[in-house]
């Protein structure tokens, strides 16, 4: 975990400069993902056969 942390250590240490992050597309992409299902004609949760 050593080695890890100090290969990115200026990434970590940027992050505190300029706090950015992904979080706001990563929420998105589960919404594009069902979209994508029912327009594939996949449909919604009816379609699901659990056994």
């Amino acid at each position: 975990m050593v080695n890890t942390l100090g290969r990115h250590r200026t990434g970590i240490l940027n992050w505190y400069d300029d706090p950015l992050s992904n979080d706001p597309m990563e929420s998105i992409n589960p919404g594009i993902a069902v979209i994508r299902r029912i327009a594939s004609g996949g449909g919604c949760c009816g379609d699901i056969v659990t056994t």
